[in-house]
């Protein structure tokens, strides 16, 4: 992750093994939100968690270039992607345990999810980055649909290895059948180069596949601030130098 963003606000100067890796991160990040909602006690606690997250990720992504003067943007706010898709995990947990009980928080989601375009599209212009904000929907949040997929994705595939394995590379296969499309008139290089190198996610399988199901160290506060503090610092130096 940290390696990703480096090279992300450092274009020119970071190596490009250091995008390679990144590639890792965002698919450990699901999982470990997947198993989350699987083992929570309150769905409903966790998914306000991530949501806050979200929530001050994004009003610091505002503010910043602003107090920097700087005519960029931080396009960078996993949290609302993460918030998506641990909210369809808890209704595929819901509806796994009971269908009829997901049948009203379904609807209130997808409510939701209508309500976001709609305001964009009524109020001004001015006002999309704040709803996009505060109603988060799979075209306004970082990795857009797909990533917010491949939460339900992991957490239906948990308590099986060979379903996860195949689930994820067949995910993973999506990403990289547009890059062997680029290769005739680009080369193998159109294979490695940054935007077309999402497909090396499928390396972070050997990592997922290692998870014994218990808990780890009790660390869950260290991401919510290690995130949103390092690509503040990575922008702001990138804004200053």
């Amino acid at each position: 992750m940290l390696s990703d963003h480096l090279f992300h606000f450092s274009p020119g100067t970071a190596p490009l093994w250091s995008t390679w890796l990144g590639r890792l991160s965002a698919p450990l990040f699901f999982f470990c939100m997947a198993q989350g909602v699987l083992h929570t006690r309150s769905p409903g606690r966790y998914l306000l968690r991530l949501y806050s997250a979200s929530l001050l990720m994004g009003l610091g992504n505002l503010l910043l270039p602003r107090l920097l003067h700087s005519g960029q943007s931080i396009p960078c706010n996993i949290f609302s992607t993460l918030f998506l898709g641990a909210a369809l995990c808890a209704l595929a947990r819901t509806a796994l345990q009971d269908p009829a009980a997901a049948l009203r928080p379904a609807g209130a989601f997808l409510l939701l999810e209508f309500l976001s375009p709609a305001l964009i599209y009524v109020l001004p212009k001015s006002w999309e980055p704040a709803v996009a904000l505060l109603l988060p929907t799979p075209s306004t949040v970082e990795g857009g649909l797909p990533f917010v997929l491949l939460g339900p994705l992991l957490f239906l595939c948990a308590g099986s290895r060979s379903r996860l394995a195949v689930g994820f590379l067949l995910f993973s296969s999506g990403f990289l059948l547009p890059a062997l499309s680029l290769v005739p008139a680009q080369g193998i290089e159109a294979l490695l180069s940054p935007g077309s190198c999402q497909w090396m996610m499928a390396l972070a399988l050997p990592l997922l596949l290692l998870y014994n199901g218990r808990p780890g160290p009790r660390l869950k506060w260290l991401f919510y601030a290690v995130y949103p503090l390092h690509i503040w610092l990575f922008f702001t130096l990138s804004a200053v130098f």
